[in-house]
């Protein structure tokens, strides 16, 4: 099976579409985001985007795993563990279910790595495969005895 083509973006012909944050999530300002799909894997499992927002402060729940990286701007991001200060240059990562209050002062610009996590069984099974796969390739269990010297 031949892999999928590599798919290049640039952000200059990046094709943005409105991306209205929840009215109810909506805590002060009028915070206007949109969004530009970058690449997506061919089950749909997995994609990235540009994402960028105006000032505002917003309740955020996140559907799904999400790495994003902060290519301009600024936000400040509260979360049950603490608040973190996200500036140009900075990476981090949501698991699915994270819910966290983004203030932005003035703008932020981030690429947005989504990824839907298998249910919990399917990633037991696929980690017990990884960790076969692994012990197959080391040749361990190989039914091969080392030789003694």
């Amino acid at each position: 099976m031949m892999p999928s083509p590599i798919v290049v973006s640039q952000l200059a012909r990046a094709s943005f579409v409105d991306a209205p944050i929840n009215a109810d999530w909506i805590l002060e300002g009028a915070p206007v985001a949109r969004m530009a799909k970058l690449s997506s894997s061919p089950d749909n499992e997995a994609m990235s985007c540009i994402w960028e927002c105006t000032a505002g402060t917003f309740h955020w729940r996140f559907g799904c795993d999400e790495t994003v990286h902060v290519i301009a701007g600024s936000v400040i991001i509260h979360t049950e563990s603490g608040q973190y200060d996200l500036r140009t240059g900075d990476s981090a990562y949501f698991p699915a279910g994270t819910s966290a209050t983004w203030r932005v002062e003035t703008f932020v610009r981030k690429v947005a790595f989504l990824r839907v996590p298998p249910p919990r069984p399917v990633a037991l099974v696929l980690r017990a495969l990884r960790g076969l796969r692994r012990l197959v390739a080391s040749g361990a269990g190989s039914g091969v005895i080392p030789r003694q010297s």
